[in-house]
């Protein structure tokens, strides 16, 4: 399987946002679209008419309204929901959102593995930490700006709209926050030499750690799409990617995520 390494992430983007980016990232090139199905779902079928045999298409599932599932019966149910809201009859890539504590892994991939012989799906996806039990070996950098904080456009929690889900993440508390503006400006020292942001120092480094390593930016608007995509042109060097490599593990102990798993 040959994956496009750019998609457009849409997973919180909802059909009002996200029928221009999608549009637009298949003009510029970007062939790989991710969705999910969540409240407000990013799930819709008119947000590329006509070109569905351009797209690589990506959905995902595990999250229900009384938590995380991963068992036979929901995850049918749930493409079946994707299936009707995409306007199509097979997704290209079908990811396992959240892991099910509850569902041994091996009756997750169990019931996925049965969409592909029915042709209802062609490749299947798991979550990273599923990854690190050599269950697949690509993988897919979900919220690789860090959920738009390593943008710069966000100075402290306040800018938040006061329904925004990143005000309940730990690590982006008012405590944590000078230390992330702090890593942005890191970012964008290194990125000056490329008239680059630091976010596109961001995307560039994790493309440069390999082909296996697939980017999944979320974007509900146009420009920052076009900006996602320069990144591709920045060539790092190797002392350059060094010096995001320790900034990036330098946040480990310098900015606590406790509701990460250690």
């Amino acid at each position: 399987m040959s994956i496009p390494t750019r998609k457009i992430g849409q997973a919180k983007s909802g059909s009002k946002f996200s029928m221009q980016p999608t549009q637009k990232g298949v003009r510029t090139g970007i062939l790989h679209t991710c969705t999910a199905i969540l409240k407000n779902s990013s799930e819709n079928g008119s947000n590329a008419p006509g070109k569905r045999n351009d797209i690589f298409l990506a959905t995902k599932f595990g999250i229900g309204a009384t938590g995380i599932r991963g068992d036979r019966e929901f995850i049918r149910e749930q493409v079946e929901t994707s299936l009707s809201r995409l306007g199509v009859d097979c997704i290209d890539l079908y990811y396992q959102h959240r892991i099910d504590a509850n569902t041994p892994i091996e009756v997750t991939v169990g019931a996925m593995a049965e969409l592909v012989k029915e042709g209802k799906v062609k490749y299947l996806g798991l979550l990273c930490s599923t990854l690190r039990e050599n269950w697949a070996s690509r993988s897919s950098c979900t919220s690789p700006l860090g959920r738009g904080l390593l943008t710069g456009r966000y100075k402290s929690p306040d800018d938040f709209e006061k329904d925004d889900f990143r005000l309940t993440i730990p690590k982006y508390s008012a405590q944590n926050f000078p230390k992330i503006l702090d890593v942005v400006e890191r970012l964008k020292s290194i990125g000056e030499k490329h008239n680059a942001t630091a976010g596109q120092v961001t995307l560039a480094w994790i493309l440069a750690q390999g082909p296996e390593f697939v980017l999944i930016p979320g974007t509900k608007k146009v420009k920052y799409l076009e900006e996602n995509v320069g990144a591709s042109a920045i060539k790092l060097s190797a002392e350059e990617i060094a010096a995001v490599r320790q900034i990036a593990k330098a946040t480990d102990t310098e900015i606590p995520a406790p509701e990460l798993p250690k």
